[in-house]
């Protein structure tokens, strides 16, 4: 019975959170409007008497006919390439941090770090505040060469 009401929590916590970063996340990217302003259309800064008009900006090549701005290629081959590289080094360093855990097995590594916890007190809390700190330090090291 209890299995199942930790369960349940764990479901609604899971539920509740994501629900949260949906609604997060639509705050924070306001939709564009379905008919921009451009500053001739607004109007004058006098009233609608006045036939002042705001000066217009001179387009560049990074600027399109609607105004949003644009990467030159060059510019868009190097974010694609960055983007690229980042994407690869996140499942490569994903994939070798399951192999350091691994060899931290293997190699007796964690073996050591018990003995070294088991060493500083009896009790179990204690040992895992010196197990835990030592394990993040290994794998933190090992992972500096692709951070």
């Amino acid at each position: 019975m209890g299995r199942w009401v930790s369960l349940r929590r764990f479901v609604l916590i899971l539920c509740a959170s994501l629900c949260f970063a949906m609604a997060s996340r639509g705050s924070l990217d306001p939709a564009p409007s379905a008919h921009p302003q451009t500053p001739a259309a607004q109007g004058s800064p006098q009233g609608a008497g006045s036939s002042q008009t705001w000066p217009s900006e001179p387009e560049t090549a990074e600027q399109t006919k609607n105004g949003q701005y644009t990467l030159s290629h060059e510019r868009q081959a190097k974010a694609v390439a960055y983007s690229r590289a980042g994407y690869t080094l996140y499942f490569v360093s994903y994939f070798l941090g399951g192999l350091f855990l691994f060899l931290i097995l293997r190699l007796g590594w964690a073996a050591k770090f018990r003995d070294i916890a088991e060493n500083v007190s009896d009790k179990k809390w204690i040992q895992g505040l010196v197990f835990v700190p030592l394990l993040f330090l290994t794998i933190g090291v090992l992972n500096l060469p692709l951070h």
